[in-house]
């Protein structure tokens, strides 16, 4: 346990310094510019135009962290003395504080976009559940890619996080998820987000145990196959 405390700030330091970090930079830039081009153009919004501009700010951010789990030191990180969860989790800690400040910038130039008498009818709390759904859903992807040792998790979760969206987006509207805040489906589409939160956080949390063995357990095994093959001395 000591040596798992020791571990996690260099660990954390050189997991920052080995992930991906392109693309989710420019996915939060593009992002951003998205939500705040209609303030910035002195344009005022209604909440159902709001609704769109605020999907489509959370949907290209979330695109970037699906290359947040990829690990092109692989061969390092698997022969550390903590478990696989502990990185993993370590990495989704790093990528949640990164969406975090983005999720604050994209909302507020969603909110001063709106007209001043509808900014207070602003649901702030259901977008923000929308984008943590999404993120959860995203990195379950790229985890569960990388869970057996293959690489190319965020190649794999960005077309799953595509086809999720379309999908969701052709939902008839008694289950439809993306509705506008004023209609009486949004409550039911809340439900529905939650639920899929919580799946999808119960999946990535099982994707992040252990898969394989460490190879420590295959070293052993090896030494010891050896041992048993190898020629008695003769006297």
């Amino acid at each position: 346990m000591l040596t798992r405390a020791v571990l996690l700030q260099p660990l954390a330091a050189h997991l920052v310094r080995g992930m991906s970090k392109v693309p989710p930079l420019a996915s939060a830039i593009v992002a951003i510019a998205i939500c705040w081009s209609p303030y910035l153009a002195a344009m005022q919004l209604q909440l159902t135009d709001m609704g769109i501009l605020v999907r489509v700010g959370l949907f290209v951010a979330t695109v970037g962290t699906a290359f947040a789990l990829d690990d092109p030191a692989q061969a390092t990180t698997a022969t550390l003395p903590v478990p696989r969860l502990l990185v993993q989790s370590l990495r989704i800690a790093i990528v949640l504080g990164f969406m975090c400040a983005i999720w604050a910038v994209v909302l507020l130039g969603c909110r001063m976009a709106l007209e001043p008498d509808v900014r207070p009818y602003f649901p702030l709390g259901g977008f923000l559940l929308e984008g943590v759904a999404l993120l959860t859903v995203t990195l379950l992807f790229a985890a569960a890619r990388t869970a057996t040792g293959a690489t190319g998790g965020g190649a794999f979760a960005a077309p799953g996080l595509m086809l999720l969206v379309l999908a969701a987006i052709l939902l008839p509207r008694p289950i439809a998820v993306f509705v506008a805040p004023s209609t009486p489906e949004w409550s039911d589409a809340q439900r529905i987000w939650r639920l899929l939160l919580g799946v999808a956080a119960v999946g990535l949390v099982v994707v992040c145990h252990e898969m394989r063995p460490r190879y420590r357990f295959r070293r052993s095994a090896a030494y010891a196959s050896h041992s048993m093959t190898a020629p008695e001395e003769i006297p």
